[in-house]
């Protein structure tokens, strides 16, 4: 029996860095892509995308629509470092 092709399947927040990383088993792209779907739709939905990879290659990517997408963003980005004005 063959192994199925494994596909690494990047989650990204909205400012597009990868913040978890899943994978998929599928006999195809087309199927990997629809198995990553899932994922974003059924464990990942707070995020804003997912990026699917076979080895180097970059399958395809897809943008998660729903209104929830963003409601983690403000726990994930990196805070800016206080600026000092000439009055400190």
């Amino acid at each position: 029996m063959e192994n199925m092709p494994h596909y690494r399947c990047y989650i990204l927040n909205g400012y597009g860095t990868i913040v978890s990383v899943d994978s998929v088993e599928a006999d195809d792209d087309a199927l990997a892509i629809s198995l990553a779907g899932g994922l974003l739709r059924e464990r990942h939905s707070a995020f804003a995308a997912i990026e699917i990879w076979h080895q180097k290659r970059m399958v395809g990517r897809i943008d998660n629509t729903t209104t929830n997408a963003s409601r983690l963003d403000s726990l994930l980005k990196v805070p800016k470092p206080a600026t000092r004005t000439s009055d400190d």
